[in-house]
């Protein structure tokens, strides 16, 4: 029977594939009996499964098959529909005008625009995540796109209806589809991009709630980060604009958008049951001593320019400015700063205020880390009369305390000294002296006229008056607020008559809180989770400390950050926990147990030497029979009871002031590392900077994603919303526990957290860390499998995955494949077996634990002996196996690994592409331990069991224990004549250890920088004789280089398109004062200093200035003038900074530009190609014109856009100033004056004897002035280049014929006026 069983079910899993492997099957099925393993898969036939390749290439192919996907990967799709191409044209003019000569050109561009959609693959999926387009990320920010997750209730799209008609479009129910409208095609070369899509879907575990759908709420961390939780792109450049090359605080990946959008996105798509978001937002404490403990913003710059977009953003958190907040300190360990800056104010409202429109509630959670770097020479108050030198570096907060720790020699502890020192360390603000408001603009304005100190109560006051200023304008935004946490150090001291003065310092900011925020917001202090239950000092003394605090009517909630241990798993089989019967640290049932047993509730370690050995001692209470009173772990009771507190052992008859059920417990942090052994030790961390670092108990260091899913998921079950093991409050009718936060989420979005170890300086910690981004929202192994066998018809009840424990982080069948294709996959990459059970298809773990050991005498006796063993020839061997799969540390690049084996004759190869994504970490264990099984293997036995051994099947692990060995076997083909004539492989548990991820991503495409630019609107003299006379230039210099497009509108309402400036311009500021200079010769005593935002300079031979426009440079005056200066030599100095030597001065008539000095920052722009002319008409003159400016990819109302007023002054049409103007006095005093006119245009000297004239007359006007100026006493007019200021004049005008004269003289333009001047004194 389990033949035909088996063959049934070959029959259902080769299904879809070609007939030979149909009949391969079946008859592999009859003689294999029951065993299905990866032999049976075909080690002697070839075929080829699904693959995944990083050069996707999107087609439009009819009856190209629909890719199924799980987890997470990388798509080409095929795009199933598109309409024709919209076509605009766009004609710019350019040269020419009205009274400006020239010739005007016209050029018409054309732009093209796609709708299109592009099928992905079945659905329902989760999200499209990123998009390539032509192998590089695609900025989304302006693209129209929807996507349609594949569900069987999406409609047709709108765009695609609107096109075909309505009633004549697929809703492609089912598949997973992307539609992109009107999308340009300029960047693309005018066609449709090749597109490649992140795509993900969960498939949840066979039985029970997944991960993903009991998380409720997270905590959103950093806590730091000057710009972390910021909505806008906040860039940093220059010091006083957003010119140059600009740095993005907080765009990190392929998401053109800030980053906690895309991490607040991936939120929603992995963890959809979130809808409370504890929001950490830190301070830095710099003492362990609470009296010598500041508590204040901190920044990670003091001097540092940031902007969104074009607008200038201030940092600024309480009444600190960046210039005046300390700067975090740098870590003696990696040479980086340890922390980044507190986050702004501003960021946190707009955090808070995204959150909502989002649909979470926001918890407020103000923070405190310890900036205590390692090189500090502090006391140590955890020494004996703080004799020590230098605090921990990096501490928890929880070891603030006095000046000399309670048990040490010296300590204050129990005696009034203690209350000077929390007095200062809470400080003495009141909430009347700390004010916040926030208007709709997001504008944060605080004020505090209170001590003059950085306090605790300083820190809470503040966000507690943040939280209100932002419900006043959002209301029920802030639902939460944490007055504290995690300050056991503090807690647990007691003055002279045992009080804890700190519970009181607690108690009044939770009524100061209350206060502030009102009845709408629940309050709750965070207590650690060796702190929320209880003080238990010597002398058989049991307090319940923080009784008065929970009891307080301010308080709504126990809230308390529980990281209590949930296992004592160690390697081997004989320890405590493996001979009691649990399966492995991921059993649920065996984690379960723990949640309301184990240590910490059934028993504890006396010590370490204890723990080794697993020395366990009870927790027992045998005078009063409440052992709940000493268990952390026992919430139920500790929650549920009365509250005696004790005095040397002896029970108080009266209760404490808690009450018992009348409070929700909240928790308030719930964490496991994704660490082996994480569930040993949940409250440790791997941070080499910080002294608190540290592996959970017996842990090898190795990261371990189950076993934080495995963790969670039994807390989370455990104290779920509907369970029995959560009760019901009789009081206010909930649960007891009513929150659960998990520890943590971060704003920083995965992949490029943790992938940019040049952005941040923590990403090296996630692998082993509490963090769930990149972590969730995958495929379970065993679901995968069920999905698989779902295909072809199999039930659940039909297959059996219990025993899978596995996460896919992603997986592609890319053609029609029988499942038998898909399963051989999966069984070599995660060493799986099946086989027919009881008419099921088991699957599980090959190297399982063995069911039955057997003895020589339970073997039946046969001819050839009771057992024998065959060993495989060496040369039959691999001597490596390389494993080719897609790098998720890599950015889904294809990879491979190679295992190999060193010594010995064998020189094979085998060679596997899986169709998964992986690390390397679980690539490399996957080629290891196959390359193991084949020589581990190549020992096969046979012997005979009795018929009573008929609960034995294929895939089975036994221990043959035979007198002169022992052998570990994995049974294989399995015939029943009478007796069980087995055979099996040799196989070592050891080697089958799961393919857990083991790094982190290591690189990520991501787009270019933000944007910096500069715009100049240059008024020049004539320096392009095509260009008409009266139209300005304008240039921009941008990095990255990008087109920047120019907008401009009379009116300042209509803009409309003016010009494109396709090249990027070399622009900069000044970085000495420059003096006038000489115009005639080189200037060789002047020095210009440039400092470039972009662009680089170049020497050039002097001959070549003196015969064009060589190295030309404009340098702007403070009046708005341009000085134009030609530089023979750059000499660099230092990144984009010049000197300019060897200058020509006033070029082209803009001598009278020069200032005496120019000061350092003025304004320079290279004239080179870059420059364009802007399109005005000639009555534009003198007019103020409205633009608008910025990339073009990107709409006006972009940040990276900006706006200018600019009035041009047509200074190409301005005469220049006439030169050589000299005077000759007659006998009887006439003055007769000649001058050499000066030319606009066509300067070249061509007759030898005056320059072209540039007018459409020649005239000219000369002013006598009174004096030195500015009285102008007469104006004579001339025709020509002379002109005679006769005695009888001067005798009208001055009295008397005057010895000399100061006169000014213009040159007359019919379309612009009198030009520049000539001013002499003759």
């Amino acid at each position: 029977m389990a033949t035909l069983v088996l063959t049934t079910a070959a029959s259902a899993l080769t299904a879809g594939g070609p007939q030979w492997l149909v009949a391969a099957a079946a008859v592999a099925a009859s003689v294999a009996g029951s065993y299905v393993d990866s032999q049976l898969f075909g080690t002697t036939v070839s075929r080829e499964g699904p693959r995944l390749s990083e050069t996707t290439i999107q087609t439009s192919t009819e009856g190209a098959p629909l890719p199924e996907m799980a987890g997470r990967l990388r798509l080409s799709g095929q795009v199933i529909w598109a309409s024709r191409f919209r076509e605009e044209a766009s004609t710019e003019s350019s040269g020419g005008g009205k009274g400006g000569g020239g010739t005007r050109s016209e050029v018409t561009t054309y732009s093209y625009y796609g709708n299109f959609a592009v099928g992905l693959c079945e659905g329902p999926v989760d999200r499209v995540w990123r998009i390539w387009a032509d192998g590089k990320p695609m900025d989304l920010t302006n693209v129209t796109w929807r996507v349609y997750p594949g569900d069987d209730t999406q409609d047709p799209d709108p765009l695609i209806e609107g096109i075909e008609g309505t009633g004549r479009v697929p809703a492609y129910r089912g598949t997973a589809y992307v539609v992109f409208e009107d999308l340009p095609l300029a960047a693309y070369g005018n066609r449709l991009p090749q597109l490649v899509f992140e795509v993900c879907r969960r498939v949840p575990p066979v039985t029970g709630t997944p991960l993903e759908s009991l998380i409720e709420a997270v905590t959103l961390i950093p806590g730091s980060g000057e710009f972390a939780y910021d909505t806008r792109v906040i860039t940093t450049g220059s010091a006083d604009s957003a010119a140059g090359a600009q740095g993005p605080q907080n765009r990190s990946g392929g998401d053109a958008r800030a980053d906690i959008l895309p991490a607040l996105d991936d939120l929603a798509a992995s963890l959809p049951e979130v809808r409370k978001v504890f929001l950490v937002v830190g301070w830095y404490g710099d003492d362990l001593r609470a009296g010598h403990c500041q508590i204040r913003p901190k920044v990670d710059k003091t001097v540092k320019a940031t902007f969104a977009g074009r607008t200038a953003v201030a940092w600024r958190v309480h009444t600190l400015g960046r210039a005046a907040a300390a700067v975090v300190s740098t870590s003696a360990y990696d040479g980086r700063l340890a922390y980044g800056g507190t986050p702004s104010d501003e960021s946190v409202v707009r955090a808070i205020r995204e959150l909502k429109a989002r649909g979470y509630t926001v918890v407020l959670y103000p923070f405190v880390f310890m900036d205590v770097p390692a090189d500090n020479e502090l006391p140590d108050p955890w020494s004996d009369h703080g004799a020590g030198v230098g605090q921990p570096a990096y501490p928890w907060r929880g070891r603030i305390t006095a000046s000399i720790a309670p048990g040490h020699a010296g300590t204050p502890d129990g005696t009034a000294a203690v209350l000077a020192e929390i007095a200062s360390f809470a400080g003495s603000a009141t909430r009347e002296q700390v004010s916040v408001s926030v208007s709709t603009a997001n504008i944060v304005v605080c004020g505090y006229s209170g001590p003059d100190e950085w306090s605790f109560r300083r820190l809470v006051l503040h966000y507690a008056r943040l939280a209100a200023a932002v419900n006043a304008i959002a209301p029920g935004a802030v639902t939460g607020f944490v007055i504290g946490s995690e300050l056991r150090g503090l807690t647990t001291l007691r003055d002279d008559g045992g009080n804890y003065p700190f519970v009181n310092v607690l108690r009044a900011l939770a009524s100061d809180c209350r206060a502030i925020l009102g009845g709408a917001v629940a309050l709750t202090y965070a207590a650690d989770w060796t702190e929320y239950f209880g003080h238990q000092p010597a002398g058989g003394d049991v307090r319940f400390h923080l009784d008065p605090l929970w009891a307080d009517a301010a308080i709504d909630a126990i809230g308390i950050d529980n990281y209590l241990p949930l296992s004592d798993w160690r390697d081997g089989e004989d320890h405590l926990d493996r001979q009691a019967g649990w399966s492995g640290p991921y059993d649920p049932d065996y984690l379960d147990a723990n949640i309301e047993g184990g240590e910490r509730f059934d028993w504890y370690y006396a010590s370490e030497a204890d723990r080794v050995a697993q020395l366990r001692s009870p927790i027992a209470d045998g005078a009063y029979g409440k052992p709940w009173v000493f268990r952390p772990k026992d919430i139920r009771a500790w929650w549920s009871n009365f509250h005696h507190e004790r005095t040397g052992g002896i029970e108080a008859a009266s209760p404490t002031a808690y009450v018992p059920m009348a409070k929700p417990i909240w928790f308030t942090e719930l964490g496991i590392p994704s660490i082996d052994r994480g569930t040993n030790q949940p409250n440790v961390f791997y941070d080499p900077k910080s002294s608190e670092s540290a592996l959970p108990h017996f842990s090898a260091g190795t990261r371990d994603d189950l076993v934080q899913r495995a963790g969670l998921e039994a807390w989370l079950r455990h104290f779920g919303p509907d369970v029995p093991t959560n009760p019901l409050s009789p009081v206010y009718g909930g649960r007891m526990v009513q929150a659960i936060a998990v520890w943590t989420w971060d704003a920083r979005p995965f992949p490029a957290w943790p992938a940019r170890g040049d952005f941040w300086g923590d990403g090296d910690l996630w692998p082993l860390g509490h963090w769930l981004n990149g972590k969730v929202g995958l495929a379970d192994l065993g679901g995968l499998v069920l999905s698989i066998c779902a295909r072809v018809g199999l039930a659940a009840a039909d297959v059996d995955v219990s025993t899978l424990r596995g996460v896919v982080p992603g997986y592609l069948r890319d053609r029609p494949l029988s499942p038998r294709a898909e399963l051989e996959a999966l069984m070599n990459a995660y060493g799986l077996d099946v086989a027919e059970t009881g008419g099921r298809l088991r699957f599980r773990h090959r190297g399982d634990d063995a069911v039955l050991t057997l003895q020589a005498g339970d073997l039946v006796a046969e001819d050839a002996g009771d057992f024998t063993v065959t060993r495989a020839q060496e040369t039959d061997l691999p001597s490596e196996v390389v494993v080719g799969f897609v790098d998720v540390a890599r950015d889904y690049r294809q990879t491979t690994v190679t295992s190999r084996r060193l010594g010995g004759v064998a020189r094979g190869r085998r060679e596997i592409a899986l169709p998964f994504v992986m690390d390397d970490a679980q690539a490399r264990d996957c080629a290891d331990r196959l390359l193991s099984e084949a020589w581990i293997g190549r020992d096969s036995a046979r012997f005979t069991l009795p018929p009573s051994a008929l609960a034995l099947d294929p895939g089975d692990t036994v221990v043959l224990a035979l007198p002169r060995s022992s052998h570990t076997v994995a049974l294989g083909r399995i015939a029943d004549d009478g007796a069980r004539r087995l055979e099996a492989t040799a196989v070592e548990p050891a080697a089958h250890r799961l393919a857990l991820a083991g790094g982190r991503p290591e690189r990520i495409d991501r787009l270019p920088d933000p944007v910096g630019l500069a715009l100049s609107f240059l008024d020049l003299p004539v320096i392009d004789e095509t260009v008409a006379e009266h139209l300005p230039y304008v240039a921009a210099s941008s990095t990255p280089a990008v087109t920047i497009s120019v907008m401009a509108s009379a009116t300042g309402e209509s803009f409309a398109p003016n010009t494109q400036l396709a090249a990027s311009a070399t622009i900069g500021l000044t970085t000495y004062d420059l003096y006038d200079g000489p115009t005639d010769y080189w200037d060789e005593g002047n020095v210009l200093g440039v400092n470039l935002f972009s662009g680089a300079l170049s020497s050039q031979p002097r001959e070549s200035l003196l015969a064009g426009r060589a190295n030309a440079i404009a340098v702007q005056n403070g009046d708005g003038e341009w000085e134009i200066l030609q530089f023979a030599v750059a000499m660099p100095r230092g990144s984009r900074l010049y000197d300019l030597t060897g200058l020509l001065r006033g070029r082209l008539g803009t001598e009278q530009a020069m200032r005496a000095p120019l000061p350092a920052g003025a304004p320079v722009v290279l004239l080179d190609r870059a420059l364009r002319p802007l399109d005005l008409p000639a009555s534009a003159r003198n007019v103020a014109w409205h633009y608008r400016f910025g990339p073009a990819g990107l709409p006006y109302t972009d940040p990276a856009w900006d706006a200018a007023d600019f009035i041009a002054r047509a200074i190409g049409l301005r005469p220049l100033a006439p030169c050589h103007v000299t005077g000759r006095r007659d006998a009887v005093g006439n003055l007769s004056l000649t001058w050499i006119r000066r030319t606009r245009r066509g300067g070249h000297w061509a007759d030898g004897t005056d320059t072209p004239l540039s007018e459409e007359r020649e005239a000219y006007e000369v002013d006598i002035l009174d004096g030195a100026g500015p009285g102008v006493v007469r104006t004579i007019a001339a025709s020509a280049a002379q002109a005679v200021y006769t005695a009888a004049q001067a005798t009208d005008d001055f009295g008397w014929v005057p010895a000399a004269v100061v006169l000014r003289v213009f040159q007359v333009s019919a379309s612009y006026g009198r030009g520049l001047a000539a001013t002499v004194t003759v």
